[in-house]
């Protein structure tokens, strides 16, 4: 899988869209409102849950909490929160909880390295 990021709306919002053998399979939109990171996910789940950035005393880690969701009665399936570790310069790790009704929860890593 291959991440890419790019600065957009002039400098207020950060794009990341993640790629699995050439076809895209999601999109977020990283911005702040006032001291709040949020994030907005385009899903392959094909629902766009909105997450808040929870603070933190690591300044490596962000800690995405839902805020809300679109499209979660058509596609109960969705990332409920994520965990974002920057290790260093060419090191990310993701940690996605995966949430569907009242089962348990499931939870997916990814680890990145920069090219």
């Amino acid at each position: 899988m291959v991440n890419k990021f790019h600065v957009i709306g002039g400098g207020s919002a950060v794009l990341h869209s993640e790629w699995l053998d050439g076809n895209q399979l999601t999109t977020t939109v990283f911005y702040m409102v006032g001291p709040e990171l949020r994030a907005d996910h385009y899903c392959d789940l094909q629902n766009q849950p909105r997450y808040v950035a929870k603070p933190s005393a690591d300044g490596s880690v962000v800690e995405f909490v839902l805020r809300d969701i679109t499209n979660l009665d058509a596609h109960p399936r969705h990332f409920h929160s994520t965990t974002w570790h920057f290790v260093d310069g060419k090191h990310l790790t993701q940690n996605w909880e995966i949430a569907e009704g009242k089962q348990p929860p499931k939870f997916v890593r990814m680890e990145f390295t920069r090219k």
